[in-house]
């Protein structure tokens, strides 16, 4: 029998993702100061964007709700790998922390999108 997930914080990609932005946070504080409201703002925010919307998408009636904040994490975590191309294109920051930084979101893409398709499987 599949034992269900009665708190957010106990979903591995959510832990994950929490993971990711302490990664982002020290990721960039090494960058430029000057992209204090550029770069650094637009990545920070996209990662706390995604695991704000699972906790939110979790903490929702349906599973069809869930599912939707799903999406936006997913959204929210294609942001964050297109900023760290960016920065690995304009040779910002560490570029072994931004492979680590592009494989940790490919893995949580992989988790939501195997999140979602579990929850097909309950509609």
């Amino acid at each position: 029998m599949e034992k269900r997930i009665e708190n957010f914080k106990d979903l591995k990609v959510w832990q994950k993702s929490m993971d990711l932005v302490v990664l982002i946070y020290e990721f960039c504080a090494d960058l430029p100061k000057e992209e204090k409201y550029g770069i650094i703002s637009q990545k920070t925010r996209a990662a706390v964007s995604i695991v704000a919307n699972i906790a939110e998408g979790h903490s929702r009636k349906t599973i069809g709700q869930f599912k939707l904040f799903l999406f936006y994490s997913s959204g929210s975590a294609s942001e964050v790998e297109t900023l760290a191309l960016i920065c690995q294109r304009l040779n910002y920051g560490n570029s072994e922390k931004i492979k680590q930084i592009i494989s940790e979101v490919n893995q949580i893409q992989r988790m939501l999108t195997n999140l979602k398709k579990s929850l097909n499987n309950k509609l």
